[in-house]
């Protein structure tokens, strides 16, 4: 299985990011914040683009505003889910398929 990277730029420089590393994404209007494990990059983009550069498979959307891994999901509530000892909000929109691919998980 091919490695892959995301590449990110924050405070001028640009990050080579392992998406194994990463507890959840969160979007704040035109910036992103990225939690990975041992630390916390911000960067300039939308959340519109990251999708793209992510394993559809391996990571869900699971609010307009948060991106998570589906092996950091912990547990789902009505209106949020646990990641990483963290609870992130839920969106109605997208708690269909984070039902449906967490039951398919367990």
């Amino acid at each position: 299985m091919e490695e892959r990277f995301l590449f990110i730029k924050s405070k001028s420089k640009l990050h080579k990011i392992n998406p194994l590393d990463i507890l959840y994404i969160e979007g704040m209007d035109d910036y992103v914040s990225i939690n990975l494990k041992n630390n916390t990059l911000k960067a300039r983009m939308t959340m519109k683009h990251l999708p793209h550069q992510l394993n559809q498979e391996e990571f869900i959307r699971v609010h307009r505003s948060f991106i998570v891994p589906v092996k950091n999901i912990e547990a789902v509530g009505t209106k949020n889910i646990v990641v990483n000892e963290t609870e992130i909000p839920l969106g109605k929109n997208y708690s269909g398929e984070v039902l449906k691919i967490f039951k398919k998980e367990a």
